[in-house]
C-alpha cells in the first residue's frame, strides 16, 4: 500500500540530485569557459612572438654538431646526446613553468 508513496518519493529524491548535478555541471562549465576567456587571448600573444634569428633557417642542434669530426659525430651518436638535451630542455621548461604557474612560490 506505501509502494506507491515509496516510488513518489525516490522519484522527487532523484529530480533534486539531477539538479544539484545539472546546477555542478553548469557552474564547472562555466570556470572552464572563464579560464579559456582569459587564457586564449595570452596564448594568441605568445603564438605572435616571433622566433629569435639564430633558430630561424634551419639552425639547430643538428647543424652545431655537424661542424665535428666524425669520431666526435659518433660518440655523441652513440651517448645520445641530442635526446639527453632534449629531456634536459624538457625539465627545465616544466620548472619554470612550474615556477610562472604557482607565482614564484616555489
Amino acid at each position: 500500500m506505501t509502494d506507491w508513496l515509496k516510488n513518489i518519493t525516490e522519484w522527487i529524491v532523484g529530480l533534486i540530485k539531477a539538479l544539484f548535478v545539472s546546477i555542478w555541471d553548469f557552474f564547472t562549465d562555466l570556470v572552464v569557459r572563464v579560464v579559456d576567456w582569459i587564457l586564449s587571448p595570452i596564448g594568441d600573444l605568445i603564438a605572435a612572438i616571433p622566433a629569435p634569428s639564430f633558430m630561424q633557417g634551419g639552425g639547430g642542434l643538428s647543424t652545431l654538431l655537424s661542424g665535428f669530426p666524425p669520431f666526435a659525430q659518433y660518440i655523441i651518436g652513440q651517448c645520445n646526446i641530442g635526446p639527453a638535451l632534449a629531456v634536459i630542455g624538457a625539465a627545465v621548461s616544466f620548472r619554470l613553468l612550474r615556477k610562472a604557474v604557482t607565482l614564484f612560490q616555489w
